[in-house]
Parts: C-alpha cells; structure tokens; sequence
C-alpha cells in the first residue's frame, strides 16, 4: 500500500531538513497520528490505535474537505485487510462517494471490487494483480511485492476471495514475523494453524501452535 500518499494527505511534504515554508499545522498533527496509529495498530495495541485515529479525524476534520476525512477510514480498511480483519472496511463504505478517484480504486481493490476498480488509479505494487488471472500467478506477484506491509495487504485481500494458496499463508506469516507486526502475525498463524489441521499435518500444527503460545505469551518454547 502506498502509505505515504495516503498518510501524508494530499501531498504532504516529509518532514525532515526539506526546503520550503513549514506544513500547515493540520497536515503535521495528521502525519504524526496516523503514523502513530498505523504502529499501535500493527503492534496489536487497539487502545491506542483507537486513540490516535480519533486524532487523526480530528486533526483532518479542520479542514472541512470529507475526500481528505474519509482517507483515515481508508487507512484503517488497509491496515485491517492486512491483519484479516476485515471488518475495518465497513466504515469506509458508507462513505464512498467522498472519495478521490485514487482512493475509490484503492478501496475497490481492498473489497475485491475488482470489476470496477481501474487498475492505473492503484499504487503500483498492486497493478499486476488486477484482472485477476490465477492462484500461481497471484503467488508469483505476491513474492514480488517488496514492501512488507503492502505484501500483507495483498495476502488479505487474495484470502479473502480464496485465491491464497498455503505458501502464500506461509509468506504471510513470515512477513509479519520478520517485522514484528504482533496483530497480523497472529491473525496468519491462526490460518495456518486451521491448514495444517486440515491437512493433518501434526509436525507443522506442533510448529504453528507453539508460535501462537509464544505470541500470546501462554507458554515458552519446548524442545
């Protein structure tokens, strides 16, 4: 996902040793709680995350401009596809007709929309996937996505419309794992654990249930 778009809201410039007159101040206090929300939300720390969204509507909503306000609900719908929860959209599509076409296209693609979405509004790591063509090639462009976050997003959204094959759970998992992402982590190691009940697969449901009991904190690890 193309967060610094979407977070830094409407062409936000990163703060840091840039040249030029300052940000109006809105721009600075929504740069921040979102930013800070997206790391309390990945870090499975919902109070908050809550906290700083509320901040972040705050600080857009003294702009008056609903195409910059619904951004937020946009955010949140990304940050939860990436953790399977999918849940977080619902706020965002009752709000569809405030969205900028980039926004709409993004959010089409996160709800599987993608008859509608047109795939050259979409940040550019996820054009390949859209037209959908089948579960290797989906697999293929999945590994190819660099950014870690935007591969998770991408895994949600293949999983949801049952297009994720076991490998593509598997790099789900050691995505969020690599990154510490605790909420993701556990939402992938709990898919994976159904899979290799499934499966029957005792080894790896050993495997996967000990990570989610070091996750959650229930047990250390055992030889």
């Amino acid at each position: 996902m193309n967060l610094v778009r979407l977070a830094l809201v409407a062409g936000l410039t990163v703060l840091g040793g840039c040249a030029g007159p300052q940000p109006p101040q809105w721009q600075m206090d929504a740069h921040d709680t979102l930013e800070r929300f997206r790391v309390a939300y990945l870090q499975g720390n919902s109070r908050l995350a809550d906290r700083y969204l509320a901040d972040a509507r705050t600080a857009l909503s003294s702009t008056a401009r609903p195409e910059l306000a619904v951004r937020v609900d946009v955010i949140r719908c990304a940050l939860g596809t990436s953790s399977l929860d999918f849940d977080a959209c619902a706020a965002a599509r009752e709000l569809t007709q405030w969205m900028d076409s980039e926004d709409r296209a993004y959010f089409e693609f996160l709800t599987g929309d993608w008859q509608r979405v047109e795939s050259r509004l979409l940040p550019e790591q996820y054009r390949p996937l859209v037209p959908f063509r089948d579960d290797i090639s989906a697999h293929r462009l999945l590994t190819g996505i660099a950014d870690p976050l935007s591969r998770l997003i991408a895994a949600g959204v293949l999983f949801k419309h049952g297009h994720l094959s076991p490998g593509g759970v598997a790099l789900a998992v050691e995505t969020a794992s690599a990154q510490g992402f605790r909420r993701p982590l556990l939402a992938w190691l709990t898919v994976q654990e159904k899979l290799a009940s499934t499966a029957s697969d005792p080894d790896l449901h050993r495997k996967v249930q000990a990570r989610i009991d070091l996750l959650k904190g229930t047990s250390a690890p055992k030889p």
